[in-house]
């Protein structure tokens, strides 16, 4: 297994994409699985889903590192990009 360049994800506090779902509905690991293109880039994200496709377009590294994680949780990339103050 080689490594992997993490993606950077947007800050929750400071993300123009869609807001989660947790707060106004479950989405079931199979839901998500669901949304790995460009055209509906979902990721969970400490619990929250998060919909990245309007990201996507902008991303310093390109959509690919984020589509690299698309549709499942990303928790630990995020963690290890964005560590706790």
């Amino acid at each position: 297994a080689g490594s992997m360049a993490a993606p950077a994800l947007p800050d929750p506090s400071e993300c123009t994409c869609d807001p989660s779902f947790s707060g106004e509905r479950q989405v079931s690991l199979e839901e998500l699985a669901e949304h790995l293109t460009e055209a509906s880039c979902w990721v969970l994200i400490r619990g929250a889903v998060w919909d990245l496709t309007p990201f996507l377009v902008d991303h310093p590294g390109g959509a690919g590192a984020i589509l690299e994680f698309a549709g499942r949780d990303a928790t630990a990339v995020w963690e290890s990009l964005h560590p706790p103050e």
